[in-house]
């Protein structure tokens, strides 16, 4: 025991020494792991970048191969030997077939005006695409191939990459341009072909940073890209460095991120690996080595307690710690070895099989004695071929595909013969076709990577097919509706007015027959008042749909008649079309000319009303009742000295209340036939009833009337007295308010009326606000304003108050 005591320090110190040299041992080597990733990392995203760059430069030279074809045939074969446009387009439709993502394949001349083209469908007439590139190509006989930034085909309404070269008239000179478009979204499925880890990204951007494809995408729709553009990005580009790796923590995860600019188009791609993915296996080592770190901690501490106990088992103990060490090393170089072998197997079969958009297929063809293809093996399918296909990876690998499918040899198409031919001869093809034994329409492209093999990658079409077919029958059931519709339909061109078509309620209601209508007629022509129509295409141009409530047309008779109209632009087959909706309200004019001049009549038997009532009032009543007070004064004086004081209080309270009437009778008198607005005209009147209208409501009146203010006719005075009596009359009622404005002055020859409150106000549209004690309200109003030759406006805004304004031209 004395022996232990004497060593404890030295035991102490070399199991505290090893456990420090085994700890900073473990993070060395973490680190130094660590590293390794990251820089496997780097050449990874390098190298993937490489691979994008390659393959659009590839797909963008494909096209340029079949421009430069196009350009030699154009230029050694005037007039392409004399074949008809329909021959030259199936030829150029021939070579559209070949281009990887191409649109269209078109000629213009020396003007920029299509003269061919590869398909007839959804064309935009003679423009064409790529006038930048058309003037550098005609201004510039050395030019050669041009790339345009991406920009957005108006007929497909997807972003396209335009390809263009120029071609030499017979004479040398500037001929034209030969042009092909790739759809941006081709790119998506060259991204989706390499291998970027779980989280990674791969993003192709134009050389103003904005995306247009990324793989994978982030769960945005079809056709969009998502995530913000990376810090890093503006700087690299303005420095014009071509390609450069670089580190980044953007999005809260740390980032290798490769940069490519694209020497053939002016395109930008980056591949993002995220270190989620490339150090998993960093972290996986680091967990390991953690616990056989405490592994040898824990045995250190048991040895050393151990060696405590007794010096006889500290060799023994040694040597089984050593035994760990050893082991520990061992399994340690063991699990890297594997490791390795294990990410460079995942790598090898995720570069070939990660895609599940589409299934790959790899197989060899099969020949007779003859070398005829008779049948294909397939050699190795991803799992996309398993989802898509439906059948399972171990029930096709290996086995010949007569065996799979029985009868294949018979199907409605030669599968065998086109692989047959591509794996005997190579090249590429690309075609369309319903698969019979799982009813299924397949898009299918097919290569071959060495003799007598070949791989295809397999599409499942289907539901656009199904698309396609519903399309159809929608565009069947609108032409029923738009056949039916109640009311007159008319589609023209915006630019030149030319009817496209009509509807037969249209047809019905202006006499024309249809095909007069669509011999080239202008919708202009149908318009009583033709520039006013042409002023409302204007207005569709700007704001894109309309309302004018309304309009006078003429019929092919000449007879004119009133319509209403609600229009509308769109894009139609390239052409910026104009649609109208058009109903004859030429009954609902009759009656509400009917309404209108019986309103007026009403106005006037109601003033005339007034008239005789105040004349009775003040003849009849008056006079009776001013008789009644003189003999109620004359009983009270001659009763005063008689009788008590009872009956002289009675007498008394008769002769106020007499008095009382008298005013009462007076007041209706004034709002019958104001006597003010004769004597005194409509400004003396509007104060004298504006001073009553305060002491009856409590509301504060301000009367502002110029001093020159002429006098008008009686019919014109009494017409805007009303209409002052029933604003105010509907400020009381309705607008609660606190203050009335009323403003009458002359500008030259303009007389106006306003009024104003600062109540609630209203939304004039509002049927249950038209009406007033009246009976008529507004319409009133507006009906006297006319009667004295003058408009009626009113403006009113929830919140904001009412103003009432009406002008009379002297």
């Amino acid at each position: 025991m004395i022996s232990i005591y004497r060593y404890r320090s030295l035991i102490v110190f070399g199991f505290a020494f090893c456990n420090l040299m085994v700890i900073v041992l473990a993070w060395h080597f973490l680190q130094e792991s660590r590293a390794q990733h990251e820089q496997y990392a780097e050449v990874v995203s390098q190298n993937l970048g490489k691979a994008i760059d390659e393959s659009i430069s590839a797909a963008i030279d494909k096209v340029d191969l079949s421009l430069r074809a196009l350009v030699d045939e154009l230029e050694e074969k005037p007039a392409w030997d004399g074949r008809d446009k329909d021959q030259i387009e199936a030829l150029l439709a021939s070579y559209q077939r070949r281009l990887p993502g191409g649109e269209l394949l078109e000629v213009t001349d020396r003007q920029c005006r299509v003269i061919y083209r590869s398909s007839s469908t959804g064309t935009r007439g003679s423009d064409c695409l790529g006038r930048d590139h058309f003037q550098v190509l005609r201004d510039h006989p050395d030019a050669g191939l041009q790339v345009s930034t991406p920009l957005v085909d108006p007929i497909s309404r997807h972003q396209v990459l335009v390809v263009a070269r120029r071609f030499r008239a017979p004479n040398g000179g500037f001929g034209g341009m030969v042009y092909s478009t790739m759809r941006v979204d081709h790119f998506n499925r060259l991204l989706a072909q390499f291998d970027f880890g779980a989280n990674g990204s791969i993003t192709l951007r134009s050389t103003d940073l904005k995306p247009l494809a990324q793989f994978p995408a982030s769960g945005t729709r079809q056709g969009q890209v998502a995530g913000p553009v990376p810090a890093e990005l503006p700087s690299l580009l303005r420095s014009g460095v071509r390609r450069a790796t670089y580190r980044t923590t953007g999005g809260g995860s740390e980032r290798i991120v490769t940069f490519h600019r694209l020497p053939v188009a002016p395109l930008l791609v980056t591949v993002s690996l995220a270190s989620e993915d490339y150090l998993e296996q960093w972290r996986n080592d680091m967990v390991i080595t953690g616990l056989l770190v405490g592994s040898f901690l824990l045995l250190s501490v048991v040895s050393a307690g151990a060696a405590f106990q007794s010096m006889s088992r500290i060799g023994r103990k040694n040597e089984k710690l050593f035994e760990v060490n050893e082991h520990l090393h061992q399994v340690i170089d063991e699990y890297q070895i594997l490791a390795e072998e294990l990410r460079e197997s995942e790598r090898r079969y995720s570069a070939l099989f990660a895609n599940r958009l589409n299934a790959i297929a790899h197989c060899r063809i099969i020949a007779n004695d003859q070398g005829q293809p008779v049948d294909f093996t397939v050699l190795s399918v991803n799992q996309a071929y398993e989802e898509i296909i439906g059948i399972r990876k171990r029930d096709v690998e290996g086995r010949n595909i007569s065996e799979i499918f029985p009868g294949f040899d018979s199907l409605g198409f030669d599968y065998i013969g086109v692989f047959g031919k591509i794996a005997q001869l190579g090249g590429e093809t690309q075609f369309e076709a319903f698969f019979e034994p799982t009813q299924q329409y397949l898009s299918i492209y097919a290569y071959s990577p060495q003799p007598d093999e070949f791989t295809t990658i397999i599409t499942d079409v289907t539901e656009r097919k199904k698309a396609d077919e519903a399309l159809r029958v929608s565009e069947s059931k609108f032409r029923i509706i738009f056949d039916n519709e109640v009311y007159g339909i008319i589609i023209f061109e915006m630019d030149t007015g030319r009817i496209i078509d009509v509807n037969r309620s249209l047809v019905r209601m202006y006499g024309y027959r249809r095909e007069e209508l669509l011999s080239g007629m202008l919708a202009f022509d149908l318009s009583a008042e033709r520039e006013a129509s042409e002023l409302l295409v204007q207005e569709v141009e700007k704001s894109s749909s309309t309302f004018v409530p309304l309009r006078y047309h003429r019929k092919k008779d000449g007879s004119v008649f009133p319509v209403e109209i609600v229009g509308g632009a769109y894009q139609w087959n390239g052409r910026r079309v104009m649609f109208k909706l058009v109903h004859d309200i030429s009954e609902r004019v009759k009656a509400e000319e009917g309404l209108k001049k019986y309103a007026q009549r009403l106005i006037v038997q109601e003033e005339d009303l007034r008239k005789e009532v105040s004349r009775e009032l003040h003849d009849d009543i008056g006079q009776e009742l001013t008789a009644l007070g003189l003999n109620l004064a004359y009983i009270g004086n001659l009763l005063a000295d008689r009788t008590g004081g009872d009956l002289c209080n009675t007498l008394e309270d008769s002769r106020q209340l007499t008095k009382e009437i008298s005013r009462t009778v007076r007041n209706l008198m004034v709002e019958l036939r104001p006597s003010q607005l004769e004597e005194y005209g409509l400004g003396g009147a509007i104060r004298s009833y504006a001073d009553q209208y305060r002491q009856r409501t409590g509301l504060e009146v301000l009367v502002d009337i110029d001093e020159n203010f002429p006098r008008l006719t009686p019919k014109q005075e009494i017409a805007l007295f009303r209409i002052t009596q029933e604003a105010l009359n509907n400020v009381a009622k309705y607008a609660l308010a606190t203050l009335v404005t009323i403003t009458l002055s002359q500008e030259g020859d303009l007389l106006q009326l306003c009024i104003t409150d600062d109540g609630q106000g209203f939304t004039p549209s509002d049927e249950s606000l038209q009406l007033t004690g009246s009976g008529w309200g507004l319409t009133i109003m507006r009906e006297r304003a006319e009667l004295a030759g003058g408009t009626f406006r009113l403006s009113s805004e929830s919140g904001m108050g009412t103003t009432v304004l009406i002008e009379i031209r002297e």
